[in-house]
């Protein structure tokens, strides 16, 4: 029987005969070979395993291998559910530098359970992981809503409003239904959201419900859901969604639950305009809520102003006081505001405090700000965040202050250096003369013009930026023959700085909502 099976030679050693790991069976397939009893383990295993126990081993090992070689590799080194050495011969690995050849597929090791074998598999992007989870109506509304010609109507969702409101889908077809429906179908679909109310005020589409029953409920169904905010108000108004749902209501409810609701704010009244969400809160309230409701936002901003006003969000917060505060508040955060101005002009948040009062304060305010700036005006100019307030120096300024401005940037300093050449050739500075040029009329226009040309020339001659092509249109010379005659010859002038090539002026980078109420 053993000349019947023919296997190659291996250059390796072999272990003697009696430490074989394996017997014949009989046949001379190779899948007759099975492995022999460990003598080590003899004493341990019952006598009567016979022929038949260890065939049904070795078939049973040879399924579950398929599943088991389906582990990722970092786990495995084989293609097999299992080490390359068996368990009693591991110190034979040592003497070698290269790894055993795989064990045969019907070595009967114990594999892992087969719903174990894969990794798991991450849903595809447009697989829908609610899908299955959803009522049949609206799996059949998502399908069919639009394309049918079945009308949906409120009714046809009835005992559905729920989960209607938590779909995306869903929530805009009760949106838009409510706005026209009659007391009878609001009732019904409001009976049915109440007792999640809350859960939907954070939904990402539910809150959207919670506000239109805000607008377009009756006042006995806005009052019941402002009393289930009672007590939460905070929570709410930190929370990303729910933050919209608190505003709307404050747009829409009586002043006695205004106030009531606006109360539960005071002992973290300072968390709440740092926050993200909260201050768009803050600020409703201060723009609805009647002044004797919100003395303790006063309360709590003075004395704070300065580390406000450059905080992301509470410079909007002070923004919202100076506009519907009363006189005494104004002139309250304003003595704050002046024994700072400096370090707010040059701050990344609070230049916008600073833009603020020069458009929108009292004169006298602003002409406090406007010394202060053109007392260092080429310094401010071409610095990032001082630039803007620069420029809001320029255009609500008087004209007398602007022809100071304009004497102050082409009059050469003690050095001879010409300070409009430098301010052209800075990246913020340059949109300083933009905006000076616009606002500029007449004779004062022409002579900053021809001020400008000669440096201009110089400039477009060795840049091309979006700010030169800006000025170019400013001065009026495009596609002029002395432009032309301009850029004949390159090689005589120094070398120049580029200008910025960001795509939008320093003014733009305002906090994105400052003039913008959350609601969506």
């Amino acid at each position: 029987q053993l000349s019947a099976i023919r296997r190659p030679s291996v250059d390796r050693p072999s272990p003697a005969p009696a430490a074989s790991l394996y017997r014949l069976e009989s046949g001379s397939s190779s899948r007759g070979l099975v492995p022999a009893a460990e003598p080590w383990n003899n004493g341990s295993r019952p006598s009567s395993r016979g022929q038949r126990t260890a065939e049904h081993e070795r078939r049973v090992s040879g399924q579950q291998m398929p599943a088991a070689s389906n582990f990722p590799a970092q786990f495995y080194q084989t293609p097999y559910g299992y080490a390359q050495v068996p368990a009693g011969y591991s110190s034979y690995a040592q003497a070698y530098t290269q790894n055993f050849r795989p064990m045969l597929p019907n070595y009967p090791v114990q594999s892992m359970h087969p719903e174990y074998s894969m990794a798991p598999i991450r849903p595809s992007r447009d697989q829908d992981p609610s899908k299955g989870m959803r009522s049949a109506l609206l799996d059949d509304f998502r399908v069919h809503g639009n394309k049918s010609n079945k009308r949906y109507e409120l009714r046809d969702i009835y005992n559905h409003a729920v989960e209607f409101s938590g779909d995306q889908h869903g929530s805009r077809f009760i949106q838009q239904k409510l706005e026209t429906a009659n007391s009878d179908e609001k009732e019904q679909i409001f009976r049915e959201i109440e007792p999640n109310a809350l859960q939907l005020m954070k939904d990402v589409f539910g809150n959207y419900v919670i506000q239109k029953f805000f607008e377009y409920g009756s006042q006995l169904q806005k009052k019941i859901l402002a009393e289930k905010m009672k007590g939460k108000v905070v929570d709410l108004s930190v929370q990303v969604y729910a933050c919209r749902v608190v505003q709307k209501a404050l747009e829409h409810i009586l002043v006695e639950q205004q106030a009531a609701l606006t109360r539960e704010l005071e002992p973290e009244i300072l968390k709440v305009i740092k926050d993200q969400n909260g201050n768009h809160v803050v600020q409703k309230i201060i723009e609805l809520v009647p002044r004797q409701h919100i003395d303790f936002i006063m309360n709590a901003v003075r004395g704070q102003v300065t580390p406000l006003a450059s905080h992301a969000y509470g410079c909007r917060v002070i923004q919202r006081l100076l506009e519907h505060g009363t006189e005494a508040d104004k002139a309250e955060i304003m003595g704050e505001l002046h024994a700072s101005a400096q370090i707010l002009i040059t701050d990344q948040y609070g230049n916008y405090v600073a833009q603020h009062v020069i458009q929108n304060g009292e004169p006298e305010d602003r002409e406090r700000i406007i010394k202060l700036v053109m007392g260092q005006l080429l310094t401010l100019s071409k610095h990032k965040f001082a630039s803007n307030v620069v420029e809001k120096c320029i255009e609500y300024g008087t004209p007398a202050q602007r022809t100071t401005i304009r004497e102050q940037l082409t009059t050469a300093g003690p050095d001879g250096n010409n300070p409009l050449q430098q301010m052209m050739r800075d990246q913020f500075g340059n949109y300083v003369i933009q905006k000076l040029l616009g606002q500029l009329k007449g004779e004062e226009r022409e002579a900053l013009v021809e001020e400008i040309k000669p440096q201009f020339y110089t400039l477009k001659k060795n840049v091309a930026s979006r700010q030169v092509q800006a000025l170019e249109k400013l001065l009026g010379l495009s596609g002029t023959k002395s432009e032309n005659s301009a850029q004949s010859d390159t090689n005589s002038v120094t070398e120049v700085p580029s200008l910025t090539h960001e795509t939008n002026s320093p003014q733009t980078n305002s906090p994105p909502s400052i003039h913008a109420s959350a609601v969506g």
